[in-house]
């Protein structure tokens, strides 16, 4: 069933109508439908005309403006009861800052580039010392995805304009001065397929090893906000009990059996408030085992953030072979490489 969904309007004014796009936006950006409810930054009430005639005079005593009043200050939760769970409307706003300004509908599906960001031109790298993005595109070849070398798209355009200008100076010249440039200043292709550079990226990442120790905390982070510091909260009086029973132990108020005795319950109780020992992480653990998994189930929106987490930037070469890798630290130590490394 298809669901038109109108707005009041304005009575006297405007009979109601459809939503806008803009209108869209802002209930898919509200937090209400998640239960929450959002501050809003607005202007202080001031009755004082003095303030905007001295700032009219001296615009360094003026009050500052408000920030925009679209980006919440805060959100708490409301009393209302949520048409969405608040995970949903997570992803949901994810999702949009994913898509940023480039269209996409049902006829219209958004192509999305993995290594937008993070990819690096190695003949710009190598020759000239530039650090060049590649950057998605589809260029002439529609339906085929490709990266373009965004130092060689610069200098066409810059070429390109220069023989505007030279045309416009030269009225009886302009036939020749606008002639296209039959040689490049950088003599590698401008392009490279997706799909040979992705999957070399994907068969890079699959070697990472996330270590025991860490799942904890990275499941303290899927459980909650707060993460590890939730979760040592809840532990507290725990840890506490547990040190206080090794003082007493020192100062021979209690016996070695009986520190042991108190030590395993304790234990037991902090084991019990791990978060790998909740109910709600025993689907999220088996995630940690096999990060290749976890990797196939990303849209490439999520896996170009990662990336851009792991990594300064992902050199390739015109034949779409990764020459150079920059990482950040601590996935060094997860992908075995070193904070650069250098392929033949």
């Amino acid at each position: 069933m298809l669901v038109h969904f109108r707005t009041k309007g304005i009575p006297g004014r405007y009979a109601p109508g459809d939503f806008t796009k803009d209108g869209v936006k802002e209930i898919l950006r509200n937090s209400f439908a998640a239960g929450w409810v959002s501050e809003y930054p607005t202007a202080p009430l001031d009755m004082s005309d003095d303030d905007e005639q001295l700032g009219a005079t001296n615009p360094e005593l003026a009050e500052p403006k408000v920030r925009d009043q679209r980006i919440p200050l805060r959100a708490i939760p409301g009393q209302h009861v949520a048409l969405i769970p608040f995970t949903l409307w997570q992803s949901n706003k994810q999702e949009r800052l994913n898509r940023r300004r480039t269209p996409n509908s049902i006829n219209h599906v958004r192509r999305q580039y993995m290594l937008a960001g993070v990819g690096r031109c190695w003949e710009c790298w190598a020759e000239r010392g530039i650090d060049s993005p590649l950057y998605g595109t589809t260029g002439s070849n529609h339906g085929r995805r490709l990266y373009l070398c965004s130092w060689i798209k610069a200098r066409y355009k810059a070429k390109a304009r220069s023989t505007e200008s030279a045309a416009d100076s030269a009225p009886d010249q302009g036939l020749l001065a606008a002639q296209p440039v039959s040689n490049p200043v950088c003599r590698h292709p401008a392009t490279r397929r997706a799909e040979p550079l992705e999957a070399a990226t994907t068969q890079m990442v699959n070697r990472l090893r996330i270590p025991t120790e860490w799942h904890d905390a990275i499941l303290a982070y899927a459980l909650c906000d707060d993460g590890v510091i939730e979760f040592e909260r809840r532990t507290y009086n725990l840890r506490q009990e547990l040190e206080r029973n090794q003082r007493l132990f020192q100062l021979s108020q209690i016996t070695e059996a009986e520190l042991v005795q108190r030590a395993q319950a304790l234990n037991l109780k902090l084991q019990a408030v791990r978060p790998s020992a909740q109910p709600e992480a025993q689907p999220l653990a088996p995630h940690l085992q096999s990060f290749a998994g976890l990797w196939t189930q990303l849209t490439a929106g999520e896996q170009r953030s990662l990336l851009n987490v792991m990594f300064a930037g992902l050199y390739f070469d015109a034949e779409n072979r990764l020459r150079r890798i920059v990482t950040h630290a601590p996935f060094t130590r997860l992908l075995e490489l070193d904070a650069v490394t250098e392929f033949e």
